[in-house]
């Protein structure tokens, strides 16, 4: 999550000199609500494609990399089930119940990554353990699973796919320099 800051600072500034950025925006990562609008694409089913949930069903428990999806959602996504699990901006925590398309935004010392990757037919918590049945599988790679990890630790089955919105000034994560690849530098960002 960190390493994307950079990125999204340099492609922001990148198109606001090219003139292709309106006033008040910037790329940043999507909110959660944000993520699962566009996973959904319209749709109000664990899947945003039924021929996703038909591999889901037919490769549950069948070993790694069964998961070569290639299937777009409505609003031309790909790979927004499964592939890698991608960062979003809010911190891990409840939903707020009583509020729509809600950001969570605390000390960021765990934040959302939805998406599922291509290892999750393995049990989220005991990684000896695989899930067997389509049942258990689709709990972790539908449209409303949420996972969260720290923030300062590159993982290598989490991405991003930065989104070009109206600017959310977040609190940089309350993570020890010792524990970040990239030390903080300011105590904010625009992310």
């Amino acid at each position: 999550s960190l390493q994307a800051i950079g990125f999204r600072k340099k492609r922001t500034a990148s198109e606001k000199t090219a003139g292709r950025v309106p006033s008040g925006y910037a790329y940043r990562l999507p909110t959660e609500a944000e993520w699962e609008y566009a996973c959904r694409a319209g749709t109000a089913n664990p899947f945003n494609n039924p021929l996703i949930e038909a591999l889901v069903r037919r490769n549950a428990g069948a070993g790694p990399n069964v998961f070569s999806n290639r299937e777009v959602n409505r609003f031309g996504l790909f790979r927004m089930h499964m592939g890698v699990f991608e960062w979003c901006l809010d911190d891990y925590g409840p939903y707020p119940t009583a509020t729509v398309d809600p950001v969570v935004l605390g000390e960021g010392k765990r934040k959302v990554a939805r998406g599922g990757d291509d290892g999750y037919f393995q049990h989220p918590t005991d990684k000896r353990t695989f899930l067997q049945k389509a049942a258990e599988l689709r709990r972790y790679v539908r449209s409303a699973s949420r996972a969260h990890f720290s923030p300062g630790v590159p993982y290598p089955i989490i991405g991003f796919r930065p989104v070009l919105a109206p600017i959310i000034v977040a609190p940089r994560p309350a993570i020890p320099d010792a524990l970040l690849i990239e030390p903080t530098a300011t105590s904010s960002d625009q992310l």
